[in-house]
């Protein structure tokens, strides 16, 4: 399954776009990063913020070996196969279930979400442009501060794969 843009909008102060992309298994909120106007023939947008907000429910053995992972999951999969192509049909396989074991690792600590419909994405833009916050259904669920550069979120449960929501710090950006 490809990488699905589930919700997109551009500020127009900043030329900044949030998105909420989808690559099969986990949904994760997206600022592009700053335009760089003096190299526009070379790639306009650097790397850019980004943070998880939910993840879909699988069985641990389907996580393990039966279902199709995400599409970053695809990529990182890969990599290691492609450096040391004289591997035997074992070591690749059991390279490709550690991949999985800490694949499932990481996914332990994005929260679980579940739908009774598609949820409903709106953003709120700071004054700046510079910071977005996600909301779903309502309810503020996402940002991505300018100072920090990098996205906090209730789907976070420890900071190791990213970092939880921090009332205090979303109350004075997005009064």
């Amino acid at each position: 399954m490809a990488i699905q843009i589930l919700f997109e909008e551009e500020n127009l102060i900043s030329l900044r776009s949030a998105q909420v992309c989808d690559d099969g298994h986990i949904t994760y909120f997206k600022l592009s990063a700053l335009c760089d106007m003096g190299s526009f023939q070379e790639s306009i947008y650097k790397s850019a913020p980004t943070t998880y907000i939910f993840r879909r429910s699988r069985p641990l053995l389907a996580r393990l070996c039966w279902h199709d992972l995400g599409e970053i999951q695809k990529y990182l999969s890969a990599a290691p196969f492609a450096s040391r192509s004289k591997q035997s049909r074992l070591t690749k396989w059991i390279d490709h279930l550690l991949l999985r074991r800490m694949n499932i690792r990481s996914e332990r600590e994005i929260d679980v979400r579940r739908f009774l419909s598609p949820p409903l994405f709106s953003v709120q833009w700071a004054e700046s442009g510079h910071s977005v916050a996600l909301y779903v259904n309502g309810e503020p669920w996402a940002f991505i501060h300018q100072d920090q550069n990098y996205g906090y979120s209730k789907g976070i449960l420890k900071p190791t794969i990213g970092n939880p929501w921090n009332q205090e710090l979303f109350e004075r950006t997005f009064k």
